[in-house]
């Protein structure tokens, strides 16, 4: 996996600013701050704009994963997540996440770690894109 550059420039003049700032900290005009408050927000913009493709490419993925002739009601709404989770109702995502909850928790034994893995990925998505 080729790392693009502007990704790790940005990382480091994130980092080298934050120690900046911390180092100044009583020392920093307003100017200085919302100079920094700037920089700040478009290396955000910028790291937003490299990883969302590729987060967008994984959670297309992972449903598939998932999908299992054991579980026809979870596989319905998965398969609906795979077009972005925009598609499923309140409902839908709630039951979604329910079902995960249910199928591929910790306390299941004979659960595939890598299943349960790409579970907790897509119920942390649901809950921070639908907040449940």
């Amino acid at each position: 996996m080729d790392v693009d550059p502007s990704i790790v420039v940005a990382l480091i003049s994130l980092l080298a600013t934050i120690f900046v700032a911390f180092l100044g900290r009583d020392k920093l005009s307003k100017a200085e701050a919302v100079q920094l408050e700037n920089r700040l927000t478009s290396i955000e913009r910028a790291l937003e704009d490299k990883l969302n493709p590729i987060w967008n490419a994984i959670m297309t993925e992972l449903p598939k994963i998932l999908i299992s002739p054991h579980t026809p009601k979870l596989d319905i709404l998965l398969k609906k997540a795979l077009n972005g989770f925009s598609h499923l109702s309140g409902e839908e995502a709630k039951t979604l996440a329910k079902g995960l909850d249910e199928n591929y928790s910790a306390d299941k034994k004979n659960v595939d770690s890598a299943k349960r893995l790409v579970a907790v990925l897509i119920r942390s998505a649901l809950r921070a894109e639908m907040g449940v």
